[in-house]
């Protein structure tokens, strides 16, 4: 059975599953903004739920998702062919999540569509990937859409997600940190701070409603994690998302 999810407004805040967040997945930034707005076809599913759980769904089976084009390339007029290509390259890829109880990698999207004239955008997504979407064990971050596809970089939009609404620092293990942002090609952590956390954290600053600082940490005379300290410009979030 497939359900039609309706597209919702750019200008609120989306509950993800940090399985979500904090999965191993290299996507370029218009394959991001595909998942992102499969997150937020998905809220509706969520609201009224106590998410610290697995929410049970109603209705089984696979769900299609139809949008205009439109909304995925927002203020971004560039080549359709761009997000042909991401489509094309989502229908092949996957979302892999390990933890001690499980190993899983679910294909994210199938049978990927845009009619042309109307550029009307449809795929269907698998009950295994629903499931892991709806899946809270883990907790959840929130972030507000809009903020998520105007960024530039696939690593900004993933630190955007990871630190929002975070009240705590959060510590990573610099390789850890490198597979989530798919920067595992910066051997020396001076290259990955210079070239990724850097651009990240300016961009951030100049747009987004949350950014960090970070304080790179040693372990004996190696530095081996990174410690993020999330900032909140509360002047930045939307009045309806207040």
């Amino acid at each position: 059975m497939e359900d039609k999810l309706t597209i919702q407004e750019n200008k609120r805040e989306v509950v993800q599953s940090f399985l979500i967040t904090s999965a191993r997945y290299k996507f370029s930034i218009y394959e991001k903004r595909v998942l992102s707005r499969i997150i937020t076809e998905l809220q509706p599913m969520i609201e009224g739920q106590h998410l610290n759980g697995k929410v049970e769904r109603s209705l089984f089976g696979d769900i299609k998702v139809e949008m205009p084009l439109s909304v995925l390339r927002g203020d971004d007029r560039g080549n359709v062919k761009q997000y042909k290509d991401a489509l094309r390259s989502l229908a092949t890829k996957g979302i892999e999540f390990e933890d001690e109880n499980l190993w899983t990698y679910c294909n994210l999207i199938q049978s990927p569509k845009i009619i042309k004239g109307s550029e009307l955008v449809s795929f269907s997504i698998c009950s295994d990937m629903v499931d892991l979407f709806l899946n809270f064990t883990k907790g959840y971050s929130k972030y507000i859409l809009d903020i998520s596809l105007s960024l530039r970089s696939t690593a900004s939009a993933r630190l955007y997600e990871l630190i929002s609404n975070q009240p705590h620092p959060l510590k990573y293990g610099i390789d850890k940190l490198k597979e989530l942002l798919g920067a595992e090609t910066y051997i020396l952590t001076g290259n990955f701070i210079q070239r990724v956390l850097i651009p990240a954290k300016k961009e951030l600053d100049t747009t987004a409603n949350w950014s960090f600082d970070f304080k790179p940490i040693k372990t004996g005379r190696k530095y081996t994690h990174i410690e993020l300290i999330p900032i909140n410009f509360k002047d930045r979030e939307p009045d309806e998302v207040q």
